[in-house]
Order: structure tokens, then C-alpha cells, then sequence
């Protein structure tokens, strides 16, 4: 099992992805604010569409909530690689 401070810096990198500019939306329905996350795709969702992702199934989209659920290094590996890409094409969006 991981120590208790691997899961707080796991959990303190998940919000400071959160917070980049292109996180600050729902992925799927622009909302703002959102709570929880899909670490296989790496985008943060809303609860409603977390929900929806919920009933997609795991081998689609796996939810997690951003502030109370633990975060595994894999889990928040790929939300870096992924939401940081994410993030840059979302940035670009918003400049066209």
C-alpha cells in the first residue's frame, strides 16, 4: 500500500493540473469548476458528466473525484500526460 504521503503529493498534483487554464471546464460540457476526473482519458469532468462516464463503463472512462478519492502514481501519470495535451489544444481553441 502507499504511504500517506505519496497520496498527498499524487492528490496535490491532480489539483495543480486542475488548475491550469484549460482544466478549468468540464471537458464534455463546459461547465465550470469540475470535480471529478477520468484518469484513462485525462480530462476533468463535471459531476453530471462524471456520471455519464460512470455509466460508460470502466473499460471506457474511469472516475475518480478530484478531492476525495485517492490517486495512484499510474493514475495521475496519465492524467499529466494526457491533460497537459489537452490543456494546450484547449488554449488554442479559445485564441481561433
Amino acid at each position: 500500500m502507499h504511504s500517506q504521503a505519496h497520496l498527498e503529493r499524487q492528490h496535490r498534483i491532480v489539483l495543480e493540473l486542475l488548475k491550469e487554464p484549460g482544466n478549468r471546464q468540464c471537458a464534455d460540457c463546459f461547465a465550470h469548476s469540475p470535480r471529478w476526473a477520468s484518469y484513462t482519458l485525462g480530462i476533468f469532468l463535471c459531476m453530471s458528466c462524471a456520471t455519464v462516464h460512470r455509466r460508460l463503463g470502466p473499460h471506457i472512462s474511469q472516475v475518480k473525484s478530484v478531492p476525495l478519492d485517492p490517486w495512484s502514481r499510474d493514475q495521475v501519470d496519465r492524467m499529466r500526460a494526457v491533460a497537459v495535451s489537452y490543456t494546450h489544444l484547449r488554449a488554442h481553441e479559445t485564441d481561433s
